[in-house]
């Protein structure tokens, strides 16, 4: 019988910060280092991260920490830890790759000891066996590990929705080889409980699709689309209606831009040509134009804020605007939500809020 501990260094009674180490005999393995938004009392506090003193203190057992996704509750305070501890081998999927060299990059740190892995992967590392599993989330190249012990795997599933409609295989959820795994033996399964006080299934409910064409069908006039840079599964959704009423598109968002690029140039998705206009050539006078706003936690809300009570250099709200919030407040920024929309209602015409109760966060609910 094998030594195996499971325990958890954020991410257990909270939303986010998410960080979970399995040890598998002397060898340390570790799942996500991410960030938490404080609450609006916390004041001069950026972001929440977890503890790191247990894996200061063992350093040396540290064989891997996977970054399962490129989202900021399991991956922004990777630099954090890197400055503590350099050199830890991080494992990722591509998208996510591109993502951390940016942000790694930002943070000063230069040497980064990146293993790209695929989403569906059977590898070692050290005696270990590591098996990946491709889940489906809002951001594409997610996947689950599992860690091969004496007694069977531990299975950690990362975020996920089941849904066998997803056409794009960079977004498909696995479950050949998590049936596979199921049958050679689950030691543990260490799975994410977000959404599963939720009954029934999040598919269809995670799709904004049905809830905003009629507004895509209706207006010639602007629309203003705010969502999450990195849920791209709603931008996909959003670009693909702007295909489809023939409106175009301008992405006021730096990371997302950068994130449609790293899309295509994996093969994951292409904006069909000719429908993007640059925000350098955005003019207030362009009508039947979509504009996304995007961003990360509280930033969103405060774009937008700014386009509503005029302090943005470049937009201004008008009576005839359409403006979808498709960004729920997540733990930590509804007071921005709160104020932002206060305004929103006293500038624009159409405002359409989609929360979490409309649009299901594309976590598990209690399928």
């Amino acid at each position: 019988m094998s030594k195996v501990r499971i325990f958890a260094l954020g991410g257990l009674d909270e939303d986010g910060k998410n960080m979970y180490v399995v040890e598998n005999n002397e060898d340390i393995f570790v799942m996500e280092c991410g960030l938490k938004y404080p609450d609006g009392d916390q004041l001069g506090i950026e972001m929440i991260i977890p503890d790191f003193r247990y894996l200061r203190e063992n350093q040396s057992r540290i064989k891997a920490i996977f970054i399962t996704h490129g989202h900021e509750d399991v991956m922004a305070a990777l630099p954090n830890l890197l400055r503590e501890i350099p050199n830890i081998p991080v494992y990722t999927a591509p998208l996510t790759a591109m993502m951390l060299e940016r942000k790694l990059k930002k943070a000063g740190i230069k040497e980064l000891n990146l293993h790209r892995i695929r989403r569906n992967a059977k590898f070692k590392i050290g005696n270990t066996e590591i098996r990946t599993f491709g889940t489906m989330q809002s951001i594409a190249d997610g996947f689950g590990v599992a860690i091969k012990t004496e007694d069977g795997y531990v299975v950690y599933s990362s975020e996920f929705i089941v849904d066998y409609d997803t056409k794009n295989a960079a977004f498909k959820f696995d479950i050949t080889n998590i049936t596979d795994l199921g049958s050679e033996g689950v030691l543990a399964l260490l799975s994410e409980s977000v959404g599963s006080t939720r009954a029934g299934n999040s598919s269809p409910h995670h799709r904004i699709t049905e809830q905003i064409e009629q507004y895509f069908e209706d207006t010639k006039n602007r629309m203003f689309i705010t969502v999450f840079n990195q849920n791209l599964y709603r931008v996909i959704e959003i670009i693909e209606l702007a295909t489809k009423y023939n409106r175009k598109v301008v992405i006021f968002d730096e990371e997302l831009k950068s994130l449609m690029a790293d899309m295509a140039k994996l093969g994951y998705y292409h904006i069909p040509p000719g429908l993007e206009v640059a925000p350098s050539a955005f003019s207030n006078d362009m009508e039947n134009i979509l504009v996304i706003v995007s961003g990360t936690g509280k930033s969103i809300f405060r774009k937008i804020h700014k386009m509503a009570t005029k302090e943005n250099d470049r937009i201004e709200l008008r009576p005839t605007d359409t403006v979808i919030i498709a960004s729920p407040a997540v733990p930590g920024t509804e007071r921005e939500e709160a104020s932002m929309e206060d305004d929103l209602y006293k500038e624009a015409g159409r405002v359409l809020m989609i929360d979490s109760r409309r649009a299901y966060s594309m976590h598990a609910s209690i399928e």
